[in-house]
């Protein structure tokens, strides 16, 4: 089963922590990836990178306080 981890920042310089952590954590024993993007990527883009990516499981994550 492929697992995407895809964090939603408000910007690059504002890395989402948990997303990475995730990642760390599971690498070595599920076939994981992560994928971060921004809140200024349209729906449409963020939807095609992750079907680009054929996940069988997809969690999200987002680091905005004010979501």
């Amino acid at each position: 089963m492929k697992t995407i981890l895809v964090g939603i920042n408000a910007k690059y310089i504002h890395p989402n922590l948990a997303i990475r952590y995730l990642y760390a954590y599971t690498k070595d024993s599920h076939d994981v990836d992560f994928l971060e993007l921004t809140i200024k990527e349209s729906i449409t883009e963020i939807i095609n990178r992750i079907y680009e990516l054929q996940p069988t499981l997809v969690g999200f994550s987002d680091y905005i306080c004010n979501i």
